[in-house]
């Protein structure tokens, strides 16, 4: 893997009003060009999504690292803009690969085909590489570009800030790009190539991004982020994500080093507050410590400050999926981390405009600060740097790995799901990925149940607790105000191995919004829905009602209020039948067959004026598995030749009643076994209700 790293840094004016401006703000003045060695970190993170008529794929790519820069060569002066540099040899990088996804499928609609490869790929190394080092003329700014791995390929390139605007849309995509840091002035843009159909080339991103020259401190660093996405003909959908960071440092202070250290990393997750959004959930201690290298002399300088920076940081609305609703007061704090600073044990200030929290050393070799949570799915990149008496900087390094400057919160590899969580076995041990949704129970034939592995991760409120749900299994919520419901919702997650939660009326916005995902920012896949029970005034001898699933077409799963709301006390067993059975039909499940009616008979041996019965016949809702739960039992007779002669009816005979499972096949059993069978196998197309089942409204 080969990795090109260019940086441009310019000249500090030399005039008396800048000299006098840098006595102020910086006590010792840089002469930016007699720096011959650097070293950073830098990262690649790129991330697609795709949608199309028959498949989804998705896939994401990092590669993050230590990048050292060292013998530089100096060069003549370059043309154009009389810019003077040097070709650095010898460059090195050590750092990390993880790469994952799943592509497959045929995109006809945008003329691709032949996607069937799987990448699951993690990996580290080092290697010598290249760099190009330049000392610009243009006092006060400096350019830095990463021209990142071949998978895919990027350039970087420069061009005027007039060549192309910020944000550029045509009929077949928009894209975006910015730069993000405290020393970037967005002067940022992206360079497109165009297909001779006018659409853009998906490779070749072009990125670049200008920033000023630290007046203070010795640090560059900065961000630059695309965005695509890409609406298909026949309704195929792309977004691709592409961001580098960078941070480079003067290569000065061979003797000291910071090392970073937070008790607990490793086993951490983020919590913020149901009760108080406003406040935090827990805390991450960070302390940063100025030593000397390994070998090196006791420390004679001191640090005069220690800068603790949430470098990026989530902003997640609410504090969970669910909670607080659209619609309610939401946090006034927007950071899910943050270094607040009238919560640090000791005196503490934050740079304005910033996320950087200021922490005096009172030792001059150390300093401690708390890093808040505020939301259960925060994440973030934590960097700390000492501050020196001649206001030289240096960055500092976790403590159980050297390379590491960029140190993401919580701990996490190629994810925002923490690894402590993620590589769980019952988490699907680390093969999934934050957008995955690819939930199959017994064969079911829609998978997924609308939420993303990020989703279940930041998890839910659930009667005002906070859950985080199993990724491997769907999930379902339902709400209700019906009383004794409880022992049909087992019976439902019993025979259906859903994992379902009842929560509050509020816990999924309200019953006709019904949406249990609403606070989304990232990994969104669908704002899935929940299930509504209520008590109704339904037909004489109609028990339960539910329209055909997904949930989201599903206004309510009603009850007769005369059946079982005024008399729940006795009617448990049929409640928490009838419960579990229109459930059943909110998920996409439906009965066996149809044809059972109530009629006025006049079978052998009945009474002249004959009386009111249940008439069913083969392939009827009566057919099919016998425990089934979505088979009928109600039947009195059974009308083989499904005509109007009384004298055909035969008995149904004694039947097993509520059914105590889901059935995997249309065969009947029971007393509808073959080949004699009342009511035979279920109609063409149902039965196999346990594979039926459909929870994401995807």
């Amino acid at each position: 893997m080969r990795c090109l790293l260019v940086l441009s840094v310019v000249v500090a004016a030399v005039t008396s009003g800048q000299a006098q401006d840098d006595e102020v703000l910086a006590p010792v003045p840089r002469d930016w060009r007699k720096i011959d060695k650097w070293e950073g970190t830098f990262r690649d993170r790129w991330v697609y999504w795709r949608k199309g008529p028959f498949t989804v794929d998705y896939g994401e790519f990092t590669v993050y690292g230590h990048v050292l820069l060292d013998e530089v060569v100096r060069t003549e002066t370059l043309p154009e803009d009389g810019n003077v540099g040097g070709w650095v040899g010898s460059t090195r990088w050590e750092g990390r690969m993880a790469a994952r996804g799943l592509m497959s499928g045929h995109y006809e609609s945008w003329g691709e085909s032949g996607l069937s490869e799987v990448t699951d790929r993690v990996g580290s190394g080092s290697e010598e590489t290249e760099a190009y080092l330049t000392v610009s003329g243009h006092a006060g700014k400096c350019s830095v570009g990463l021209d990142g791995p071949s998978f895919p390929s990027v350039r970087t390139s420069y061009y005027p800030a007039s060549r192309r605007s910020l944000r550029q849309e045509d009929r077949y995509a928009t894209h975006q790009v910015w730069g993000l840091g405290h020393l970037l002035t967005g002067e940022t843009q992206r360079a497109l190539e165009v297909h001779p159909g006018g659409g853009p080339e998906p490779d070749g991103n072009i990125l670049y991004s200008h920033a000023l020259l630290p007046k203070v401190g010795t640090v560059l660093s900065g961000r630059v982020r695309s965005e695509r996405q890409r609406q298909g003909p026949t309704g195929a959908y792309e977004e691709c994500t592409r961001e580098y960071t960078w941070r480079f440092w003067p290569v000065q202070e061979q003797d000291l080093e910071v090392i970073v250290d937070i008790p607990g990393y490793s086993v951490w997750l983020p919590e913020g507050s149901l009760d108080y959004p406003n406040r935090p959930g827990d805390t991450l201690q960070v302390k940063a410590t100025l030593a000397p290298k390994p070998g090196k002399p006791p420390i004679t300088r001191k640090a005069i400050e220690f800068i603790f920076e949430m470098a990026e940081v989530s902003q997640e609305p609410g504090v969970c999926m669910n909670w607080p609703p659209p619609g309610q007061p939401q946090p006034v704090i927007a950071d899910d981390l943050r270094f607040t600073p009238e919560l640090q044990p000791g005196s503490a200030r934050m740079e304005p405009n910033t996320r950087q929290l200021v922490v005096k050393s009172q030792s001059g070799t150390d300093a401690t600060a708390e890093l808040h949570s505020y939301d259960f799915g925060g994440y973030g990149i934590v960097r700390v740097t000492a501050r020196l008496e001649d206001y030289s900087e240096i960055p500092g390094h976790a403590s159980w790995d050297s390379t590491l400057y960029d140190i993401p919160v919580p701990k996490r590899t190629g994810s925002l799901c923490a690894d402590q969580w993620r590589n769980l076995g019952e988490n699907g041990g680390g093969r999934l990925w934050d957008r995955d949704d690819s939930e199959i129970i017994g064969g079911h034939v829609h998978p997924g149940d609308g939420l993303s592995l990020y989703e279940e991760y930041r998890g839910f409120s659930v009667m005002r607790r906070h859950e985080r749900t199993d990724p491997t299994v769907k999930t379902l919520f339902v709400s209700t105000t019906m009383a004794n419901v409880g022992k049909g919702l087992d019976l439902f997650r019993r025979v259906s191995s859903i994992q379902t939660f009842r929560i509050l009326y509020a816990e999924f916005v309200s019953r006709l919004v019904r949406v249990v995902n609403p606070n989304h920012a990232s990994h969104h896949r669908v704002d899935q829905h929940g299930l509504w029970l209520v008590y109704r005034e339904l037909p004489l001898n109609v028990r339960g009602w539910s329209r055909l699933g997904p949930p989201k077409n599903v206004v309510s799963v009603e009850f007769n209020v005369a059946e079982y709301g005024r008399r729940a006390e006795d009617a448990d067993a049929g409640l928490n039948r009838s419960i579990a059975h229109e459930m059943c039909h909110a998920l996409c499940v439906d009965h066996h067959g149809d044809g059972a009616v109530q009629r006025i008979v006049h079978p052998p041996g009945a009474k002249p004026e004959g009386f009111e019965a249940y008439v069913t016949c083969p392939q009827s809702e009566h057919s099919g598995v016998e425990d089934c739960i979505m088979r009928y039992f109600c039947a009195n007779y059974v009308d083989r030749a499904a005509g109007e002669d009384d004298s055909q009816l035969e008995d149904y005979g004694p039947s097993q009643g509520v059914g105590g499972r889901l059935c995997l096949t249309p065969i009947g059993t029971g007393i509808n076994a073959p080949p004699n069978g009342k009511c035979g196998e279920a109609a063409n197309g149902r039965g196999r209700c346990a594979k039926i089942l459909w929870v994401s409204d995807e």
